[in-house]
């Protein structure tokens, strides 16, 4: 049994050693005799290691078919609205958020439900791959213009500057990746221009990007006005080492200041600013990659504006003081001026140099704070005006107007849209208006959303126009709004319309006879007068539902336009008018559609050209006048209306014409009363 022993363990150890083995035998004294394994016993070892081979083969194949029939068992399955697994078993059903025993111990996730993957899966899945590379882009550019690379004159070696908390790093920002900063820091000093003009030979100014415009931002005393800024020129590179160049500018494209006075909104002289467009194309020939425009934009990022200083925050300005090379002049914040919340000007701590009015002061990491501002040579510089209310100012001046839409000329398939600004509104020069018209099919709204498929459907500077292949009987929805190439505003209010039937009879008047409209006119009257009459006073009105009935019957054939035109061929019958101006009255005075189509410019327009024809006829002047107030009642856009055709001095001449009439003066009254109830115009 020993011999056994020691045969076998010497050949599992002939491999790693077996001479260490029979050496440490001979320096015990015994002698180790080396056996020599037989053909018999090669085969027997042989067939026993093939026989362990085929049991693990034959394992692991069980436990493969065993991990198949767990996953035919349970289902794994992602709940989207917890965002947890949940592990189904397929036999009883139950489902547990914690994966089964067997699964944990076979190493099996069991069988996964995924969905098939549609063609709006793919693009979803394209798309937050291409959302993730631009947010690792833009955190590396937000990470480079964080810093600013320097070198050490001493030691020869480059260091990172953090902009923000003023920390140095000798290695460079982890997220800047492969790429590197830049070792031109002052950049931003480029910007800085000198300005040449009739009245100041020797301004300055700073080279702005507002609204993708290249402007040059300087103070009101160099750039008073247009004609100035025509006949003026600007210099860069006014610098030791580089080549200077001017540009020619242009305020025929844009050109605001601070003394400007507008509908929107009125001159701040306190501001002291003048901004007026360059020649891009001339700048881009001439500069090349030597000069970068100052974005207006308010953020940390380079050759950007800063959001907001601090006190004792250090500046530094940028200028050409009395037309010298750029000069670089290091102070501190000291006081805010007229408070720290609204601030419209910073005073310096120290003064600066005088004769650099207009020129641009950046803080500590570069961005843009402000304009110079030193307004007499015998005082000393100290303070410069607040870039951000600068900005404001500008924005709010050069806001498009929101547009009043109205629409006419209505049929069962073409509407006519047009669409007005306040008459205060003047454009400024080269900001040329243009419209942007939508429209919405309404019969959709169940499935395709509320205003969610409004279509371009009209852009230009025309104030109207025509829609044509509309269906009959669909109600559609119109907005529009005012753009400029700086600049849009917002949307107008909605305007919904609905177009008659196919067998409409709109605009068509079968006789000329003055009888046949009389008679037409009092059966209508009548009509109406029985409606009303009907009438029990305890009761919910039911003359409002019977005008509901009777409603689209009045407005298929479009019976206020018919009416007017009525009224404008035989306007010598006053009997006639009045009973015209009374039926229109009294289907006004119900807030329905009816009287929806009714409030339009031309309808308004139509009644004043009443009050001069029949200024002596004082029954047709109340009609006429309560007409008025039944579509200016609880109506903003009737409202609008009435102030765009200054009713109101036209109702007081009315009045004071027919003071004794107490007809007349009471349905003005009411007309001014409706007018006034929660009205607001809009500025």
């Amino acid at each position: 049994m020993d011999a056994a022993r020691i045969r076998v363990g010497s050949r599992r150890q002939t491999s790693r050693g077996g001479k260490r083995l029979s050496s440490l035998l001979a320096q015990n004294g015994k002698i180790f005799k080396r056996s020599v394994l037989t053909p018999e016993m090669v085969m027997e070892e042989e067939k026993m290691a093939a026989r362990m081979i085929q049991r693990m083969v034959r394992a692991r194949v069980a436990r493969n078919c065993f991990r198949r029939v767990l996953t035919e068992v349970y289902t794994k399955i992602y709940d989207k609205t917890t965002k947890q697994v949940r592990y189904v078993d397929n036999r009883t059903g139950v489902a547990t958020e914690t994966k089964p025993l067997l699964l944990l111990l076979m190493k099996c996730e069991g069988q996964e439900q995924i969905e098939p993957l549609r063609p709006d899966d793919a693009a979803i899945r394209i798309q937050h791959c291409v959302r993730s590379w631009r947010a690792r882009l833009l955190l590396r550019e937000m990470v480079r213009d964080l810093y600013q690379k320097h070198m050490d004159p001493k030691t020869m070696e480059y260091y990172y500057l953090n902009t923000q908390t003023k920390q140095v790093f000798y290695s460079k920002p982890v997220f800047l990746g492969d790429t590197d900063i830049e070792l031109e820091r002052f950049k931003y000093r480029h910007a800085a221009c000198r300005l040449s003009t009739k009245a100041n030979l020797i301004g300055n100014g700073v080279l702005v990007l507002f609204n993708r415009v290249h402007c040059i931002l300087t103070d009101n005393f160099t750039l008073p006005d247009e004609e100035t800024a025509r006949f003026s020129r600007v210099q860069f590179n006014h610098c030791q080492g580089s080549i200077p160049f001017m540009i020619r500018l242009r305020s025929d494209l844009f050109f605001m200041t601070s003394t400007y006075t507008s509908y929107q909104l009125v001159a701040d002289p306190t501001l002291d600013f003048s901004l007026c467009a360059i020649d891009a194309d001339e700048f881009h020939i001439a500069a090349g990659d030597s000069v970068e425009p100052i974005k207006i934009a308010f953020n940390n990022r380079r050759m950007c504006c800063a959001d907001d200083v601090l006190r004792h925050e250090e500046i530094e300005m940028v200028g050409h003081p009395h037309g010298k090379m750029a000069v670089v002049g290091r102070g501190h914040v000291d006081k805010f001026i007229p408070n720290m919340v609204k601030p419209k000007r910073l005073q310096y701590r120290n003064p600066m140099e005088s004769g650099a009015s207009g020129s641009p002061v950046f803080n500590f990491g570069g961005r843009l704070l402000g304009i110079h501002h030193h307004r007499s040579l015998r005082e000393p510089a100290f303070d410069c005006t607040f870039l951000k209310p600068i900005v404001d100012f500008t924005r709010e001046q050069i806001t498009p107007p929101v547009p009043l839409l109205q629409s006419a000329c209505l049929t069962h398939d073409m509407v006519n849209v047009y669409w007005q600004v306040p008459p205060q509104y003047k454009p400024w020069n080269g900001l040329k208006l243009e419209f942007v018209l939508e429209m919405c099919n309404r019969t959709r709204r169940g499935t395709q959303g509320y205003y969610d498929r409004f279509e371009t459907i009209y852009t230009g500077p025309k104030a109207t126009y025509t829609v044509h292949n509309l269906k009959p009987a669909t109600k559609y929805a119109f907005r529009c709004r005012s753009a400029h190439f700086m600049d849009k505003s917002g949307w107008g209010a909605v305007m919904q319309v609905t177009t008659l039937p196919a067998d409409a009879i709109a605009y068509m008047v079968k006789s000329n006879d003055a009888l046949v409209h009389r008679q037409s006119i009092l059966w209508v009257k009548e009509r109406i007068n029985n409606t009303r009459l009907s009438t029990p006073e305890d009761e919910v009105d039911p003359a409002i539902l019977e005008w509901t009935n009777m409603e689209p019957q009045y407005i298929a054939c479009n019976a206020s336009a018919a009416i007017r035109e009525s009224v404008d061929k035989f306007h010598h019958v006053d009997d006639h008018v009045l009973d015209c101006l009374d039926v229109l009255g009294q289907c006004c005075q119900y807030k329905t559609e009816f009287r929806d189509r009714m409030v339009t410019i031309p309808t308004f327009e139509w009644i004043a050209h009443l009050f001069p024809h029949f200024s002596s006829v004082a029954a047709v002047l109340e009609k006429a006048v309560g007409l008025l107030g039944h579509l200016v009642k609880d109506n903003e856009a009737g409202k609008e209306i009435f102030m765009t055709i200054q009713g109101i001095p036209m109702v007081l001449e009315v009045i004071e014409a027919n003071i004794h009439a107490e007809g007349v003066v009471r349905e003005a009254c009411y007309l001014l009363a409706a007018l006034c109830q929660n009205f607001r115009q809009s500025i």
